[in-house]
């Protein structure tokens, strides 16, 4: 199984991706660590205080991933706000994280130490039902996980 775990930041998706895995001995993938690793940034945004990343090179490097992990029968959890841009055909069950509270979602990002403009752009997304929207276009089986109720 390959399992994208995607969605606005401060939704929960790393605490769902990391006990997901954990429970069905899953292996687990995060985004910023494989940008890192595999030196996927093209820079960094000071204005959006985040990685620039080429989301073609990116989805190459899931996609070798993915590739290996299924010769080698073995299932991952990806946990990537970008995950949902990955091609279908790879990916098993796109979940995607949402916080309908946004109180609780400003609180969160608020703690992150994220700008007010950063902080009013992911609301936006978030109420904009973004990643829900974007993962549906591209043709993911997709399963909504509320949090912060």
């Amino acid at each position: 199984m390959i399992i994208v775990v995607t969605g606005t930041p401060g939704t929960g998706k790393t605490t769902y991706a990391k006990a997901f895995a954990a429970k069905h001995g899953y292996a687990y993938v995060n985004d910023n660590a494989l940008i890192k690793k595999y030196n996927l940034s093209e820079g960094y945004d000071k204005i959006d205080q985040c990685e620039i990343v080429d989301t073609d090179k990116f989805n190459a490097k899931l996609v070798e991933l993915i590739s290996a992990a299924r010769k080698a029968r073995k299932s991952i959890v990806i946990d990537s706000h970008l995950g949902h841009f990955l091609p279908p055909r790879y990916v098993d069950t796109c979940i995607v994280m949402r916080c309908s509270n946004l109180k609780e979602l400003k609180k969160r990002l608020a703690a992150r130490k994220y700008s007010v403009q950063k902080i009013k752009d992911n609301l936006e997304a978030e109420i904009m039902e973004s990643c829900v929207q974007d993962a549906i276009a591209k043709g993911h089986t997709v399963e909504v996980v509320e949090t912060g109720k």
